[in-house]
């Protein structure tokens, strides 16, 4: 496994919570990191997004959760950064759920 390096900036409670984590789990702050974010991976994998009109903008969602994740002027633009995303991570690029096409009906 190919590994990079993020330095990220935590509010003081959340990293006392982390750490709190490491005395149960008896890991280091950085694998309880990986832990965590690697559930969340597997609970939402971005395998597959939504795209629907919402006031006038077009919003890029998952379609696991309903997580929103942006809004924008465009449909072109939504399906294009959703797009993006799904090549970036090696899914499907055409996993895509159009929305808009059943709120026009």
């Amino acid at each position: 496994m190919t590994t990079s390096q993020l330095s990220v900036r935590l509010p003081a409670d959340m990293k006392t919570w982390i750490e709190a984590r490491t005395i149960l789990t008896d890991h280091s702050m950085n694998a309880a990191i990986i832990a965590l974010l690697r559930d969340f991976m597997d609970n939402d994998p971005l395998t597959a997004l939504r795209i629907r009109e919402y006031r006038g903008r077009y919003v890029v969602a998952s379609a696991y959760t309903g997580e929103t994740f942006g809004a924008f002027a465009t449909k072109d633009l939504a399906e294009h950064q959703a797009r993006t995303v799904l090549s970036m991570i090696g899914a499907d690029p055409h996993n895509i759920i159009d929305e808009t096409v059943k709120e026009a009906a």
